[in-house]
C-alpha cells in the first residue's frame, strides 16, 4: 500500500506537469468557489502529504489487537486526508451522459468523506478499502487515459484481488444485472420507508439518505454502499422501474467490458471492476 501510494503521487505530480488540464477535480467547483486545493501548487501540496502519510508497517501473520487498531487508525487518518478537500465540492450534472464516469467517481468520495466526517460507518477500514478510495480519487482528481492502467494502479489492483478468494477475471453481463436489480431494489425499498419518503431515483443519493437516517450499520454494508455506487453510477436502470429490473440496466460505453483498450488489462476501470466485484456483491 505504502509503495503504490509513494509511486502515484510521484506519478501525479509529474503528470501535472503537462498542465492545469490534467486537473479535473476544478470541475467540481465554480471558479470563484474553490478552497483548498485551488492552485497546481496545493495540488502538489495534497499529493506531497498524502505521499509522506503512510509510515513503513510491519506485516505479520499475528497482528495483536493493538497492532491491528494501530493500522486501523492510520488508514481512517489517511483516507479522512484524502478526502478532506471534497467537502465543498459539487455533483456534476447527471444529464452529462459523457461524465457519467468522472461524476460516479466524485460522489464516491464526495459522500464517503461526508460519511466519515459525521458517522463511524468508516471507521474499520482494511487495506483494500484504501486502495480503492485512493485509485478513485485519483481518477476523479486528475485526467488520467481510459485505455491506461498506471503502475501504480496495478499494484492496487493487486491488492484488491489477493483480499479476496479467486477473485473474478471476466464480468458476466446476465449475473451482474441480477446483483444491480438486487442492491437496487434493496436501497430503494428502504430509501421509501424513511419519513418524510424520499423519493429518489438516484443509488447514490438514496445510501446517502440511508446513512443520513442512521439506516446502515458498521459493518461491510456500509463500505459496500462506496463500491455499489461505482457500479450504479456506471450502469443506471431506465427511468421506468418495472418489477422485473435486471434486464432494465443499461451498460451503454460507461463499462466496456474490456473492450476500450489493447489489452484488458490496460482497461482501468474494467479492471477494477472485476477486482470488487465479490466485495460489492456479497453472496
Amino acid at each position: 500500500m505504502r509503495r503504490a501510494v509513494i509511486e502515484g503521487c510521484e506519478y501525479l505530480k509529474k503528470h501535472i506537469e503537462l498542465g492545469d488540464a490534467k486537473i479535473q477535480f476544478w470541475e467540481f467547483f465554480a471558479k470563484d468557489e474553490r478552497t483548498g486545493c485551488d492552485s497546481r501548487i496545493d495540488i502538489i501540496d495534497y499529493l506531497d502529504t498524502l505521499q509522506a502519510f503512510l509510515p513503513v508497517l510491519a506485516h505479520s501473520d499475528k497482528q495483536s489487537l493493538a497492532d491491528k487498531r494501530r493500522v486501523e487508525q492510520l488508514y481512517r487518518l489517511f483516507v479522512r486526508t484524502l478526502a478532506h478537500e471534497w467537502d465543498a465540492a459539487q455533483p456534476l450534472d447527471p444529464s452529462l451522459k459523457s461524465q457519467d464516469i468522472l461524476r460516479t467517481f466524485g460522489l464516491i468520495m464526495k459522500y464517503g468523506r461526508n460519511w466519515m466526517a459525521h458517522t463511524t460507518l468508516l471507521n474499520q477500514l482494511a487495506a483494500d478499502d484504501v486502495a480503492f478510495l485512493f485509485l478513485v480519487n485519483m481518477r476523479a482528481m486528475f485526467l488520467l487515459p481510459t485505455t491506461t492502467t498506471t503502475l501504480y494502479e496495478r499494484a492496487l489492483l493487486a491488492l484488491i484481488s489477493r483480499t479476496k478468494a479467486e477473485p473474478i477475471t471476466f464480468l458476466n453481463k446476465n449475473q451482474l444485472r441480477k446483483d444491480l436489480s438486487k442492491s437496487y431494489l434493496s436501497v430503494k425499498r428502504q430509501s421509501e420507508s424513511l419519513e418524510p419518503r424520499k423519493d429518489s431515483y438516484y443509488f447514490s443519493q438514496m445510501a446517502n439518505e440511508l446513512v443520513k437516517a442512521s439506516m446502515v450499520s458498521q459493518d461491510a454494508t456500509s463500505v459496500g454502499l462506496l463500491y455499489q455506487m461505482l457500479w450504479h453510477g456506471l450502469c443506471p436502470p431506465g427511468k421506468k422501474l418495472p418489477n422485473d429490473l435486471a434486464p432494465h440496466f443499461s451498460f451503454g460505453g460507461r463499462l466496456s467490458f474490456g473492450q476500450s483498450a489493447e489489452t484488458v488489462e490496460d482497461d482501468c476501470l474494467y479492471c477494477l471492476a472485476c477486482a470488487i466485484y465479490k466485495r460489492s456483491f456479497a453472496q
